[in-house]
């Protein structure tokens, strides 16, 4: 019986709910931590002076209230509001991302103040830059011992003396013109190869150059004048017999090429009193002897020969200097060159020898200069 009494006490025991042992630990636990840091409170801690809302002892109230404690009130900032500075230029925009502050670059130009003695400017640009005025009295020449007077005084202060030209002594010219075909035949072949059936029909440029000798100045220049030139023409070679049975495609495949040198020794007058004259009119008159080479590509001895001639041209001269006056005073300086013209020229030729005849009118323009 008594051991039935203990396992029914033990039931019980073990049959206490899960709440009162919770409680239980609860308790403990809080014993535990009163004993350490006191016994704890909902209400929070009664402020102190000077925080807000504390009183302080001792101290009366402002309206001289006997039961008004006095409190602490939050601090108030008793400077006064910032004004903007006049002195300080208001910026035109605000960059969002760095902060930095633009300024309008704009403002007025400066006054130039007189002063004794100075020259007040003309206009001020946006750089406040000054701009005075060129215009001044005109340079005069002061005659000094020794020193020469200028031909002319400019107005930027230059000053143009005279320069002493170099002597004459002659001229030369380079020209461009176009050549007739001249009228030479080979007479071994039948019938006879002409220079148009073998080169062309058409003029070809022809250059000419010369160097030119006065002799007197009075009475206009009269001169000899020695020239020679360069003319080139090619074309394909002929069959010496003509064979009607021969293709008219068919022809030689050597290629021919015709040099010609067009030598003339001739008498020049030209209607020039002066030095520095704008217009020179001139004729001139003489002999040629013009030689030729023909030369083929099939590795054959080439040919040459020759041939009398007349010549008369005619042309004008126009004076260039006017152009750049320095560079003709420089030219005479470094290299002796006088003057400079525009040479417009007709040439006639007159061929004497009827197997090379080189009779021709040639019109022809370039360049003479007098040194």
């Amino acid at each position: 019986m008594s051991k039935f009494i203990i396992a029914l006490a033990a039931l019980l025991i073990c049959a206490q709910p899960a709440r009162a042992q919770s409680t239980l630990e609860d308790d403990i636990n809080k014993e535990l931590l009163d004993s350490e840091l006191g016994p704890t409170t909902d209400a929070p801690p009664e402020a102190e002076y000077p925080y807000p809302g504390a009183r302080e002892e001792g101290i009366l109230p402002e309206d001289n209230s006997q039961t008004a404690p006095r409190t602490a009130q939050a601090p108030r900032d008793a400077s006064p509001p910032i004004e903007p500075n006049r002195a300080i230029e208001r910026p035109a925009s605000i960059n969002e991302d760095t902060g930095e502050y633009h300024y309008d670059t704009k403002h007025e130009a400066p006054v130039p103040r007189e002063r004794p003695g100075a020259e007040l400017p003309r206009k001020t640009l946006e750089n406040d830059e000054y701009v005075y005025s060129t215009k001044g009295s005109p340079t005069e020449y002061i005659g000094r011992p020794g020193q020469e007077r200028p031909l002319e005084m400019r107005a930027n202060g230059e000053f143009k003396y005279a320069t002493e030209q170099t002597e004459q002594t002659g001229s030369a010219s380079f020209r461009v013109g176009f050549f007739a075909p001249p009228m030479i035949k080979n007479d071994k072949t039948k019938p006879p190869t002409t220079f148009e059936s073998v080169y062309t029909k058409d003029q070809l440029p022809v250059l000419f150059f010369d160097y030119e000798l006065p002799i007197t100045k009075k009475l206009g220049q009269l001169g000899v004048k020695i020239g020679s030139g360069v003319f080139v023409a090619s074309g394909k070679g002929r069959f010496e017999i003509d064979d009607p049975n021969r293709r008219a495609n068919d022809i030689p495949l050597e290629q021919y090429t015709f040099l010609m040198l067009p030598n003339t020794a001739t008498a020049i007058y030209r209607f020039q009193y002066k030095d520095g004259q704008t217009l020179v009119p001139y004729i001139e008159g003489g002999a040629g002897f013009f030689t030729f080479a023909e030369f083929r590509d099939d590795n054959s001895s080439p040919r040459f020969g020759g041939a009398l001639t007349t010549v008369a041209a005619g042309g004008l001269n126009i004076l260039m200097d006017w152009i750049d006056p320095q560079a003709i005073r420089n030219l005479d300086t470094e290299y002796g060159i006088n003057h400079v013209y525009l040479s417009l020229e007709a040439r006639q030729i007159i061929g004497l020898n009827k197997s090379y005849d080189f009779t021709s009118s040639v019109f022809n323009a370039g360049f003479t200069m007098q040194f």
